[in-house]
């Protein structure tokens, strides 16, 4: 019997040397940046106890085959009642926080019309009593619904644009600052503003082809758009079918001869391929729109399915309809 003991015994040993060899070697870090953290702390703060857990357990394990049967035993040393779990550690606040959180924090809006931004707010201790509100804004009519807050209390903010704001993509930043003047939070928002009296309208060509392989003329496909009016944007979907994504090159030329390359880091690998594109912005909308694939390795054939175009337009206005909107 002594002898079976002591086979198992060392045959124990052996393991849990090993495993504990392989448990204490640094982990790859994990990709996410909550978890990753948790690491960098419990590696920091228990990694060099790990060897001691590991004697204490190997410990618990020579009395535990030495101990005859009838003997009380005692929880393992190896286990320590003070080890805190992961969703502890995941759940337990930061000393300083101050959470903003924004409902609908990228709008857009024609202009004339009105932006509106709510937020809400969470926060500690070091946050209590008054917090000051300040806005950096690139258009001066944005207007914070108030500029003094406590912890918890929501906010606002509104964006009213005129008929002949100019259009483009504008941002604001919120700081909020603690009563103590140390903490302080930042929190932006976006603003796409439209032209005046946009319109979109969608066009599509769904006849099927052939998408030659290797060849550098490639294949064309037009869509005739009959209606005038300036281009501010335009929404893009293409479907296409091929083995390999990569060895195709997509352009979108407009009626006024722009040629765009649309970007492989922006295709998905889905055969549905959506794009949204600002180069044709101030060109008319009026002619033949063509989309060219051109295949340039060998060995792989595919097929263009079809394509949609919707284009938002707009009419620019004249000199007398710009008075008539400032009065």
């Amino acid at each position: 019997m002594n002898t079976r003991r002591s086979a198992l015994l060392i045959a124990l040993l052996c393991t849990i040397t090993q495993a504990s060899a392989e448990f204490i070697t640094p982990y790859r870090p994990y990709e996410s940046q909550r978890l990753r953290l948790i690491y960098q702390v419990q590696t920091d703060d228990s990694v060099s106890a790990l060897a001691q857990d590991s004697g204490l357990a190997l410990e618990d394990i020579k009395q535990s085959l030495t101990r005859k049967d009838t003997e009380k035993t005692r929880p393992s040393s190896a286990l320590p009642a003070n080890k805190k779990s992961l969703s502890e550690v995941i759940q337990a606040p930061q000393a300083g926080d101050l959470n903003i959180t924004v409902q609908a924090g990228a709008q857009r809006k024609s202009a004339g019309e009105t932006a509106v931004y709510y937020f809400n707010t969470q926060a500690d201790q070091e946050w209590q009593g008054d917090i000051s509100l300040s806005l950096a804004s690139s258009l001066a009519s944005a207007r914070l619904s108030t500029r003094s807050i406590i912890a918890g209390e929501p906010f606002s903010l509104s964006v009213p644009t005129t008929p002949n704001c100019q259009s483009g993509d504008y941002m604001f930043t919120i700081t909020a600052t603690a009563k103590n003047g140390k903490q302080v939070r930042q929190q932006a928002v976006s603003l796409e503003l439209l032209p005046n009296h946009t319109i979109t309208h969608s066009y599509n060509n769904t006849q099927k082809i052939t998408i030659t392989d290797h060849n550098t003329h490639g294949i064309k496909s037009i869509i005739k758009v009959p209606r005038t009016g300036t281009v501010y944007g335009i929404s893009l979907m293409v479907e296409i079918d091929h083995p390999w994504r990569s060895d195709l090159q997509v352009t979108l030329t407009s009626p006024s001869g722009t040629r765009h390359t649309l970007d492989k880091r922006d295709e998905p690998t889905a055969s549905s391929c959506h794009y949204r594109l600002k180069q044709f912005e101030g060109e008319t909308s009026q002619g033949d729109w063509t989309l060219s694939i051109t295949d340039r390795a060998s060995g792989d054939q595919g097929y263009l399915h079809g394509w949609t175009m919707e284009i938002l337009s707009y009419e620019p206005q004249s000199p007398s309809d710009l008075t008539k909107n400032l009065n």
